[in-house]
């Protein structure tokens, strides 16, 4: 985090104890914790953004020891942007937030998986395992993770994995996919209209039609 103290002058560093440190951002309502030595299960990084310095939390991330540098280095960057505190815990996630979030995996072909509960992205590739899943039971307002951006065995037991709340922000969201389908070497070709697969119209949320226009991934 050296580097990212260095470079964003509006968060400041504080420890609390020899093996944490916490960034708090000026505003007071964005906050990063890590442990140094978290251990196997543990969380190693914790982010919450909140309404006001004394408001309501608006959302929350954790991130496991293991997760890659590059991965939380993109998270940390993002979270120095004005999109960090989302859009409110009032805001339904609509299909339209689903397809933004996962854009950098559909525009490299990562194929869909809907099941009654959970929505998946997973990469076409058996060698790397890694993907994106939204879990469609999550109430809003729960302290249950929604999201989940995973990487290395399977979505149930990775190898490493980032969880974040219902309303996360999606261009966080977003900025993580990117990472992970680009510079990861996930790149394939992506499906065509007539194979790309369609979340049911009983889902919660769904992606855009193969039609729709897509802008370029957010970076």
């Amino acid at each position: 985090m050296v580097d990212f103290f260095a470079k964003h002058e509006e968060w400041e560093k504080w420890r609390p104890h020899d093996e944490t440190t916490i960034a708090s951002h000026e505003s007071l309502t964005l906050r990063v914790e890590f442990l140094h030595q978290a251990r196997h299960g543990d969380n190693a990084w914790t982010i919450a953004a909140y309404e006001s310095p004394v408001g309501e939390r608006l959302w929350h991330a954790s991130a496991t020891p293991t997760t890659p540098v590059e991965i939380m280095r993109t998270v940390l960057e993002s979270l120095s942007t004005e999109d960090a505190w989302g859009q409110g815990t009032e805001t339904p996630v609509k299909e339209e937030r689903l397809a933004e979030a996962s854009r950098p995996l559909e525009d490299v072909g990562w194929p869909l998986d809907v099941g009654s509960r959970l929505i998946d992205w997973t990469a076409p590739t058996t060698e790397i395992g890694a993907g994106l899943r939204f879990d469609t039971f999550v109430q809003q307002g729960s302290v249950l993770p929604a999201w989940t951006v995973w990487g290395g065995n399977t979505a149930d037991s990775p190898t490493w994995a980032i969880r974040l709340s219902t309303h996360a922000p999606t261009a966080l969201i977003q900025d993580i996919t990117f990472e992970l389908a680009y510079a990861q070497g996930h790149r394939q070709p992506r499906h065509t209209a007539a194979t790309a697969p369609h979340l049911p119209v009983q889902a919660t949320v769904a992606r855009p039609a193969a039609s729709a226009t897509r802008t370029a991934p957010r970076r």
